[in-house]
């Protein structure tokens, strides 16, 4: 998404408002041209660029309380988030613009915050939530605009009416008919390319054409490399739709060079695996199993495990194809555990059913039968899942559209209110057998949960034991070993050295104050009512209040609704909070900062804690492995997650603990 800073906005303020504030038009001024400068980043893909730049534009803009440069900061930092795929900063950065800008009422500002949050819904596949900020932003602002914005708008809510053909149609041709108005040739070529694919979709592949020519004829114009690479990437696509293949390698070739050229791992990704598709297409299997491999690599780095999961049973298909079984089997293996552990359920399906496949072609018919069993009972879970509603939904959609189209013909209204009652009575009818249907698969599904059960809580409750007895060993015991010996001392010099008495006492207090502490986290912990996020967050914020608030630290922290009923176990709670601990404590004793933003989201089935200063930071070659980061990492790892912190000097901190809570 490419956006262009509007410098009148900034401008065009009332004197009255540099007063109360105080800043100056210098100042809007500067910021609106570290911004324009961001923008140019963002539009030749040079996302470091543009990410120093625009932490420059929001710090310059705090330290002068220049809000509206503020927020304007925070959605360029949201925008290069979304060009990364970075979605957790993403949505950390819109939240604050989105905040700001309904404080300070710059419609301008809002309606550009409500278009990334809506790409950030789209990207999660929260369609009609996407589709609600979208039109907001057109309400707002973009409808009566009439600008490039507009078509962003128009062309972002045609990609989301993908199963409505008809409407699809009409939103990509009046964004295409606006930015031919306006003259917007970069609009043009991401509209021309996009309606391009809508129409390989309705089947009209000599017109999906005409259309992704040209829109590669723009973008090659405005030497615009990053849509260059996914409009040869598309057009390869239609060719081979077409039979085309040599025209179709032609122009994937061409998608690699710009993706290596941009340097983005993610293109790069995308582009590797059409080259491989197309290699394997034409029996070049050598070639195609090379550039899968590369992507594969590139996957393992950039931490996205639901594409990885999938490659790796492609890759494994490439061993297999080269004869080399063992190489196979790892990356199928593999394949099956990461698909497992985050609850890819179309990926597991296609890797049992593969690697079912495996088996049989190398004459291992126990192996094959075994995972053909699994590659149907998770097809079954998967229709199972989707059958009630799409058969309630088609069935409902089927009856309404004939009875409507009735309604449509009658002129009495009698038979009007009676077709109506008609409908209503189908609905009902529908809806009982769904309800059925739906009681019969809960009974077979709950019978199996009530065994799983049963053995999880068993299992737990002896892990649980262990647990609590270790902590109480490690807190309770060493703890109070110290005292008895302190103890033992302050009695020895008690008449003897006054003053050295004094200070084991004051030890003494220490480590009693410690163990107190220790214990009310442990039995925090353990105590069910404490289990949800809801509960955890309450005690998150009265310990960072208690901490920051001492500081004159400014913070806000947010945590996303849906995370409220979220339930943890004792393990993950334990360590979620003091990782959460440790972190604000570093923040308020050596950052030195004014401003930090706590979050608390979900992504892909893990629970995502980001923590962000606008403190001193520090050199990471220097001071990156510091005791407190080391107990973090050990703690989010021990779950199966990740920690991450990013700093420099001058520029802040950044933390990031993920922990999958499915």
């Amino acid at each position: 998404m490419k956006r262009i800073v509007h410098i009148s906005l900034l401008l065009i303020l009332p004197l009255w408002t540099f007063a109360q504030t105080g800043y100056s038009p210098g100042d809007s001024i500067k910021v609106g041209q570290l911004l324009d400068s961001v923008q140019a980043h963002i539009d030749r893909s040079q996302y470091d660029a543009a990410n120093a730049l625009s932490r420059q534009a929001l710090k310059y803009s705090q330290l002068r309380k220049f809000k509206r440069g503020e927020g304007y900061s925070h959605n360029k930092l949201s925008d290069i988030a979304y060009q990364e795929g970075n979605f957790s900063i993403m949505k950390l950065h819109d939240s604050l613009a989105m905040k700001i800008a309904r404080e300070i009422r710059d419609t301008a500002m809002l309606a550009e915050a409500y278009e990334l949050a809506g790409l950030y819904q789209m990207d999660k596949g929260s369609k009609a939530i996407a589709e609600k900020y979208f039109k907001d932003a057109l309400a707002i602002l973009y409808e009566r605009q009439q600008s490039e914005a507009t078509g962003r708008m128009y062309i972002n809510l045609g990609l989301l009416k993908s199963n409505d053909k008809e409407a699809a149609t009409a939103l990509f041709l009046k964004g295409i008919r606006l930015y031919e108005k306006l003259g917007y040739e970069h609009g043009m070529g991401q509209a021309y390319g996009n309606y391009a694919a809508h129409l390989v979709s309705l089947d009209r592949k000599k017109e999906a054409l005409v259309y992704a020519k040209k829109a590669i004829a723009l973008r090659e114009k405005n030497k615009d490399n990053y849509g260059l690479m996914y409009s040869y990437a598309n057009i390869a696509q239609i060719y081979i739709m077409l039979d085309s293949v040599q025209q179709a390698l032609r122009y994937q070739q061409m998608s690699v060079q710009k993706a290596e050229a941009i340097g983005s791992d993610k293109l790069k990704v995308q582009s590797y695996v059409g080259l491989s598709l197309i290699y394997s297409r034409m029996k070049k299997y050598d070639l195609a199993f090379q550039y899968e491999y590369n992507a594969v690599k590139l996957l393992e780095q950039s931490g996205n495990t639901e594409m990885l999961s999938h490659r790796y049973t492609a890759l494994a298909m490439g061993y297999s194809l080269k004869k080399d079984s063992a190489s196979a089997v790892k990356y199928f293996n593999k394949s099956i555990a990461m698909s497992e552990q985050y609850n890819y359920k179309e990926n597991l399906r296609d890797a049992y059913l593969h690697t079912a496949i495996f088996y049989k072609d190398h004459k291992d018919y126990y192996n094959a039968y075994e995972y053909l069993k699994k590659f149907h009972k998770i097809r079954d879970e998967i229709l199972d899942e989707e059958a009630v509603a799409q058969i309630a939904e088609l069935e409902t959609q089927y009856e309404t559209q004939k009875k409507e189209e009735k309604i449509q013909q009658l002129n009495n209204e009698k038979l009007i209110q009676e077709l109506k009652l008609e409908r209503q009575g189908l609905f009902r009818n529908v809806l009982i057998v769904a309800i059925v249907l739906a009681l019969g698969i809960a009974y077979i599904l709950f019978n199996r949960y009530q065994l799983k059960k049963k053995l999880e809580q068993k299992t737990a409750m002896l892990k649980e034991r262990s647990r609590i007895s270790g902590e109480l060993h490690d807190e309770v015991g060493s703890t109070l070993s110290t005292i008895n010996i302190l103890s033992h001392s302050a009695r020895l010099k008690l008449k003897s050295d006054i003053e050295k008495s004094d200070s084991l006492l004051e030890k003494i207090n220490e480590n009693s104050q410690r163990m107190m502490d220790a214990m009310s986290d442990i039995v925090w912990s353990i105590n069910p009512e404490n289990d949800s996020l809801g509960n955890i967050s309450v005690r998150m914020k009265e310990f960072a209040s208690e901490i920051l608030d001492n500081k004159d630290i400014d913070y806000t922290f947010t945590m996303e609704d849906e995370l409220m009923d979220v339930k943890l176990s004792p393990e993950i709670r334990k360590d979620v909070y003091l990782a959460f601990k440790e972190a604000v404590n570093n923040l308020a004793k050596y950052s030195k900062a004014t401003t930090a933003g706590i979050s608390l989201s979900r992504t892909n089935g893990s629970l995502h804690m980001n923590i962000v200063d606008n403190g001193l930071g520090f050199d990471m070659t220097k001071h990156g492995s510091g005791n407190g980061m080391k107990t973090m990492k050990k703690r989010a790892e021990a779950h199966g997650g990740s920690f991450k912190i990013e700093s420099a000097e001058g520029m802040g901190t950044s933390i990031n603990l993920s922990i999958p809570i499915a």
